[in-house]
C-alpha cells in the first residue's frame, strides 16, 4: 500500500510539473503577444501625425525610389510625409536612412500588399488611401496632389 501511494504521489508531481510547464509556457506566449502589440505600429498610429507614402517593391527598386523622394526631405517633412518601404512583408518606417524600424502594420489591406506588385500608396492624415499608383510618381505629382488637399489647404492658410 506504501509502494501505491508513493507511486500516487510521483505521478501527481510530474503531472502538476507537467502543468506548471504548461501555464508557464501559455503565460510566456501571453505576454508576448501583449509585448508585441504594445510595441508595434499600426496605421492608426499615424492617423491625424502623418500622411503615409507605402512603396511596396522588390528590395532594390524600393531603396532607389526612397532615396528619390529623399532628396527634397524639406517638402515630406513640411507636408507630414512619412516614407514606408513594404518589402517581403516587412514594413521599413522613416525619412531617414538612419532611423529605420521593422514593425506591424495592423490594417488589413495593408498586410496584404504583395512585394512582387510594385504599388505606391498615398494615405492622408485621416487615415484613408488618397492615391494608388502602378507607376513611378514624380515627387511634384505627389506634392501637388496633396497640396490640393483640404486640411493640406487649412494648413497652408495658417502659415
Amino acid at each position: 500500500m506504501r509502494s501505491f501511494t508513493i507511486q500516487i504521489i510521483y505521478i501527481f508531481h510530474k503531472t502538476l510539473l507537467k502543468q506548471v510547464r504548461d501555464i508557464s509556457f501559455i503565460f510566456t506566449i501571453i505576454l508576448g503577444c501583449l509585448f508585441n502589440t504594445m510595441t508595434g505600429q499600426e496605421l492608426k498610429d499615424y492617423q491625424w501625425k502623418n500622411r503615409l507614402l507605402i512603396i511596396s517593391a522588390e528590395s532594390e527598386r524600393a531603396e532607389k525610389l526612397k532615396a528619390k523622394y529623399l532628396v527634397d526631405i524639406e517638402s515630406l517633412e513640411e507636408r507630414k510625409l512619412l516614407l514606408i518601404k513594404a518589402v517581403d512583408g516587412e514594413f521599413r518606417i522613416g525619412n531617414s536612412k538612419d532611423n529605420l524600424r521593422s514593425t506591424e502594420i495592423g490594417e488589413g489591406w495593408l498586410k496584404s500588399i504583395s512585394a512582387y506588385e510594385f504599388q505606391i500608396f498615398l494615405v492622408g492624415l485621416d487615415g484613408g488611401v488618397k492615391k494608388i499608383w502602378q507607376t513611378e510618381p514624380a515627387p511634384l505629382e505627389i506634392f501637388d496632389i496633396i497640396d490640393a488637399m483640404p486640411m493640406r489647404l487649412s494648413e497652408l492658410k495658417k502659415f
